[in-house]
Order: C-alpha cells, then sequence, then structure tokens
C-alpha cells in the first residue's frame, strides 16, 4: 500500500500536471464578459420616437413604393415600344426615300451634300484622307438614317448597313466603296492617297443624289 502512494507521487504525469497547473502564464478559468455598456436615455428615447415616427408614416410609404413602381414600369413600357413597335412601324411605310428631308427640292440635297463635303475636304486638304473618308462615312450613316428613320440600329455595322434591301444598287456601291475605304485605313492598316479619297468624294455626292433613291422603298424583313 505504502509502495503504491509513493509510486504515485513520483508518476512523471501527475508531476507534469502539477507543473502546469502552477505556472501562472496559464490561464484554465475564465471569468463572465463585461456587461457592455448601456446607450444613453437621450439616445433611447431617440430611437422610440423614430419607430414611432416610421409606424405612423407607414401606410404612405408602402403607398409611394407603389406609385414609383408603376412609373418605373411605365417609363419602360414606354422606352421598349418606341424602341422596337415605332421603328418597326415606320419600316412598313412604302414611302420613298428622300435624303434631303420631307418636301426639299432635288437643290437642297445639293446644298446640303456641299456643305457637308466642306469639312471633309479641309481634311483631305491637310493630307488626312482616311480621317476625312472616315467622316464621309459618317455623313453616309446620316444620310440613310434620314433617308428612311428607323431602319439602322445601334448594333449595325457599316456592312449591315450596305446590305439593307432598301439601298438601290447605286447607293449601296457608293456606301460600300466608302465603307470599304475606311475598313481598308481604319483596320487594314494601309493608308489612303488621293485618289482613293477622290473616289470616296466621287461615291458620296452619287449617294447623296436624290435621283438614286427614287421608286417606293423595298419592304424590310423583319
Amino acid at each position: 500500500m505504502a509502495r503504491g502512494v509513493g509510486a504515485a507521487s513520483t508518476d512523471p504525469i501527475a508531476a507534469a500536471h502539477a507543473r502546469l497547473i502552477a505556472d501562472p502564464s496559464f490561464q484554465f478559468a475564465w471569468s463572465a464578459p463585461p456587461k457592455p455598456p448601456r446607450p444613453p436615455s437621450w439616445l433611447i428615447a431617440l430611437l422610440k420616437q423614430i419607430g414611432h415616427l416610421l409606424q405612423a408614416i407607414a401606410p404612405e410609404v408602402r403607398i409611394g413604393f407603389w406609385v414609383v413602381l408603376g412609373l418605373g414600369a411605365a417609363l419602360l413600357v414606354a422606352s421598349l415600344v418606341r424602341h422596337f413597335v415605332v421603328p418597326t412601324s415606320r419600316r412598313n411605310r412604302s414611302t420613298p426615300l428622300n435624303l434631303s428631308g420631307l418636301g426639299a427640292s432635288a437643290s437642297d440635297a445639293a446644298a446640303k451634300a456641299v456643305v457637308r463635303l466642306a469639312e471633309a475636304d479641309r481634311l483631305a486638304a491637310e493630307g488626312l484622307y482616311a480621317e476625312a473618308a472616315h467622316l464621309l462615312l459618317l455623313r453616309s450613316v446620316a444620310d440613310v438614317e434620314t433617308g428612311r428613320p428607323g431602319r439602322i440600329r445601334p448594333s449595325f455595322t457599316s456592312r449591315d448597313i450596305a446590305a439593307l434591301p432598301e439601298l438601290g444598287p447605286e447607293p449601296r456601291a457608293a456606301f460600300s466603296l466608302i465603307a470599304g475605304m475606311v475598313e481598308r485605313a481604319l483596320f487594314g492598316g494601309r493608308p489612303l492617297d488621293a485618289e482613293a479619297w477622290r473616289r470616296c468624294r466621287t461615291a458620296y455626292g452619287a449617294l447623296t443624289r436624290p435621283e438614286a433613291w427614287g421608286g417606293p422603298a423595298v419592304p424590310a424583313t423583319a
């Protein structure tokens, strides 16, 4: 019996555990966390007043929410109608193409073409043939859009515009020539010279001739 007690007192595990318990650098008991400080009374009163106010105006807020939601839905529907329905109805019209605007004469169209060419001519005079041709391409797109509103979508490329069934042979050839020159300069890295610019300028003159757009419009495909 005495030998067993002595063996227990000399047990290395028990001795190590006793030293661990006695080491003040280790914590084996945790006290309760401190209570958070109580907010001041004025803040509690303010929060209560805000809560009462929100409860009082809750019906009006709910009505306002549905009103705003309804207005947003109406604006969305109007935007969709303007973007899809109106252009579609315009595409179905069978009026002749007229780049010079409703009621404008051939002389008016020629005068507008001269004005539009002036800025491009200034660029070409400075040797900026690619920039001048690009400006003519932008003018050409505007002319097609003016003559047939709603036919050109924002996602259309110049090739898409050239493929429109409403373009007659002469406008299509003129537009395709200008677009091809610009594409070669901007994306192909091949600079335009004076002769290429002259061809673009001649093509733009053909594109803006009212006679080239005569006859009934070809109905657009869906």
